[in-house]
């Protein structure tokens, strides 16, 4: 498990460093509000922040457990999300953001996950109404709407 945390360890840093660098030029604070590298500047420290002290745990005390690798079920899931969130890139400018986040969101439940029907609309209603809720109304964030207009 040791060389697993290692490498997560420094994956995160090199991310971090990589979201620092593309972010460098935007400003940090813009008139009234956090401009465009706030985010991303508190997301690269408490990501450099968090695998520093998982470098600090494996050099103090190294985990001699083997790495726990998952089965063919839970690996399916990991590939099916993630070509997922692939087409929800691709559906995004044209269907729309809140469209294409409420499917994300309905298919992971309902077919990843297997949860029940009622309960996973509920979760997707409510997931798009507060991602809609937040970056939309309260942050004024224009999200693309695509060819329904939403």
């Amino acid at each position: 498990m040791r060389g697993v945390n290692i490498a997560t360890a420094l994956v995160f840093l090199a991310l971090s460093a990589v979201l620092v660098t593309g972010t460098w030029n935007l400003p940090y604070w813009s008139d009234f509000a956090p401009g465009p590298a706030f985010a991303a500047i508190w997301t690269a420290a408490a990501a450099s922040l968090l695998a520093l002290m998982l470098l600090i745990q494996e050099r103090r005390m190294p985990s001699l457990e083997p790495a726990d690798w998952p089965g063919r079920s839970a690996f399916m899931r990991v590939v099916i999300t993630t070509a997922a969130l692939c087409v929800t890139l691709v559906l995004a400018p044209t269907l729309g953001f809140p469209v294409t986040v409420a499917l994300l969101t309905f298919f992971v439940l309902t077919v990843v996950e297997r949860r029940r029907l009622v309960p996973s609309l509920i979760v997707t209603a409510l997931t798009t109404a507060l991602i809609h809720g937040v970056f939309v109304a309260w942050l004024n964030v224009a999200l693309p709407k695509g060819i329904l207009g939403i």
